[in-house]
């Protein structure tokens, strides 16, 4: 069964069927920054019922040396973080 994100794009006309210059690579489901590993982030976040903030912190930890910007992906990691530490602690109306 596709996933509703993959679906969405093939109506959005955004995947490309494999072709002579296309490796046929899965950008949707199963980009290879999320497959170079075991196991896909999001099978890790489902699993573990991570809320949409700890979720993304597990996703942009998990690839930060695969996409070419390392700092770049643990900086949103950490964003994601601090605005969890925040909505805990109640204060998520306070940042900017």
């Amino acid at each position: 069964m596709e996933s509703r994100m993959h679906q969405a794009a093939e109506e959005r006309n955004e995947t490309e069927a494999p072709s002579e210059g296309n490796s046929g690579l899965d950008m949707i489901d199963h980009p290879p920054h999320y497959t170079a590993t075991l196991v896909e982030p999001i099978n890790v976040i489902e699993a573990w019922h991570l809320s949409f903030h700890l979720g993304n912190c597990v996703k942009y930890i998990a690839r930060c040396d695969l996409k070419g910007k390392p700092i770049e992906d643990l900086e949103k990691a950490r964003w994601y973080l601090d605005r969890e530490i925040a909505k805990r602690k109640g204060q998520l109306d306070q940042l900017t």
